[in-house]
């Protein structure tokens, strides 16, 4: 594109997801790219910072695709975005040179996030939560199990969760029931029960054949059998 073009269709995006973020209590951070990273809990307290930020994640999706139907009609390209939110300290203040500060946060809590949102290109999926993020929005949200993963610059393992929408399944008890069928299948698996993972994966799979995480469980079965 132009890179007048560029510009306008950038802002526009970044606008209407900033517009999100804000009204959920969100802090934007910085902008890189076509990207943004935000936070929340800073600089005013929120106990409910992690729903607020799983809220404008969902609702971020549902505008980026509001978008891109418009761009479509337009003749214009989309922007497919991808999300990682994860639950954490860091440290939160004026951050910079002498000459020039920023309002930032910095931590291992950060690069995990930034590393989560990057997992998506693996799972084909649109938001990856920690686990420490779901266990402070399960009751609010529908979850599903996604893989045990080792994040750049950490020892131990991390387990990772598929924020998912509703509205992307039709109604919430639909989204509750999928999130529950591939969850028993994921837990077979996490038990290191092969064969019945592979059986409850295929069958989730005859479902919904195009499923990348329900793929890649059913190829490890394979390997370990």
């Amino acid at each position: 594109m132009h890179p007048e073009e560029l510009l306008v269709h950038l802002s526009e995006h970044l606008d209407a997801l900033s517009k999100i973020i804000a009204r959920h209590e969100g802090t934007v951070d910085k902008y890189t790219g076509d990207g943004i990273m935000a936070f929340w809990g800073a600089p005013a307290m929120l106990p409910d910072h992690a729903m607020l930020a799983c809220r404008a994640a969902i609702l971020c999706q549902r505008k980026a695709r509001e978008l891109n139907e418009k761009w479509i009609g337009e003749g214009k390209p989309v922007l497919e975005i991808r999300i990682g939110i994860h639950t954490g300290e860091s440290v939160v203040g004026n951050i910079g040179s002498s000459e020039r500060l920023n309002y930032s946060v910095l931590g291992d809590s950060v690069n995990v996030a930034s590393r989560l949102e990057g997992l998506n290109k693996t799972y084909a999926t649109r938001i990856i939560v920690s686990e420490a993020t779901y266990e402070r929005t399960s009751d609010e949200f529908v979850h599903r199990p996604l893989d045990v993963v080792t994040v750049r610059g950490r020892q131990e393992g991390l387990r990772i969760c598929e924020l998912m929408d509703e509205e992307d399944y039709g109604s919430l008890a639909e989204a509750r029931a999928v999130a529950a069928q591939f969850r028993e299948a994921f837990d077979a698996y996490i038990g290191e029960d092969w064969e019945h993972a592979a059986e409850l994966l295929e069958g989730f799979l005859g479902e919904y054949p195009e499923d990348v995480p329900a793929r890649i469980l059913l190829d490890r079965c394979g390997e370990m059998n």
